[in-house]
């Protein structure tokens, strides 16, 4: 009878690279024998688990490999751990803390920090570890086996503290950027975030789906007025336009007209995208949000 014991390290690193094997599976495996912990010892098995179980964050570990930084994954599997083990002390701590308090101020939470501030010790990708784990509490089932409700209840009141915080150094790393590269796109990401505390809005998509319209406009405009004097623009001209606010007006009435006019079809007749039926209302949360919010602007396309 054949056992897993008689399979190669090569045959068992398959098996485990597996999506249904999850990081405790993997863990569990190792911790039996010094054979299967040398298996496990595979930072391509680690960096797979990871982006399995935290597929989002893959863009994120893709921009800090292109920036030339030495990631080891196993090293990041252990972070993140250690990342959901003191988010759920922190939180039962809270209630013996706060048992007979209805309302918690920021000032009540400011000890928190410590959990995705990387300049309070934190790696630096605890904040995506934190909020991911306080957004898995919060959806466990009530009739889950592995439902805390006094844990749910207060991981809701410490999503919102730790995205605002977070935002708050955001924005103010974003007013401190030259006038010209404060870019308006970059501000709207940072309103979506702040007023949708429970979903993960990440610039480099917006940007992403940006440039994909600039992208869609510039061939329609090719197709239609292919002697548009945009197609003599340089590269870096273009990347300089890009991450700069323009005050001049680039083009004359006659180019910038064809342009506008592609860019309306491109937008309403080819990505559907609709005007507001009305004024805005005072409550951007309210049923019209898609009009404003740029992460709901962008799920269109």
């Amino acid at each position: 009878m054949t056992t897993i014991t008689s399979l190669s390290n090569e045959l068992i690193d398959i098996i485990l690279q597996q999506e249904s094997i999850g990081i405790k599976d993997v863990v569990n495996f190792g911790s039996t024998c010094k054979r299967f912990l040398a298996v496990i010892d595979d930072d391509l098995l680690w960096h797979r688990k990871l982006f399995q179980r935290w597929p989002y964050l893959k863009k994120m570990y893709h921009k800090r490999i292109q920036d030339k930084e030495d990631i080891i994954f196993k090293e990041e599997v252990k972070a993140s751990i250690k990342c959901r083990n003191n988010l759920r002390c922190h939180l039962t701590q809270m209630s013996d803390t706060f048992f007979n308090k209805n309302e918690l101020a920021d000032v009540d939470l400011v000890h928190c920090d410590t959990l995705f501030c990387p300049n309070m010790g934190a790696h630096i990708m605890s904040y995506y570890f934190v909020i991911d784990e306080i957004l898995n509490i919060l959806n466990m089932s009530p009739l889950s086996s592995e439902c805390n409700l006094t844990h749910q209840y207060y991981s809701k009141k410490l999503l919102t503290y730790i995205q605002q915080r977070r935002l708050r150094d955001l924005w103010h790393e974003f007013i401190s950027c030259p006038k010209e590269q404060q870019l308006l796109e970059q501000a709207a990401t940072i309103v979506a975030q702040w007023y949708q505390p429970d979903k993960f809005i990440f610039y480099l998509d917006v940007e992403i789906l940006l440039d994909n319209i600039a992208q869609q406009v510039l061939e329609n405009l090719k197709n239609i007025h292919c002697n548009h004097p945009i197609f003599s623009i340089s590269a870096e001209q273009f990347s300089f336009w890009k991450y700069n606010n323009i005050k001049d007006n680039q083009w004359s009435r006659k180019d910038e007209k064809q342009i506008l006019d592609v860019l309306r079809i491109v937008l309403f007749d080819q990505l559907n995208f609709s005007s507001s039926p009305g004024p805005y209302p005072f409550n951007i949360l309210g049923p019209k949000a898609e009009h404003i919010l740029i992460d709901s602007v962008s799920c269109k396309l």
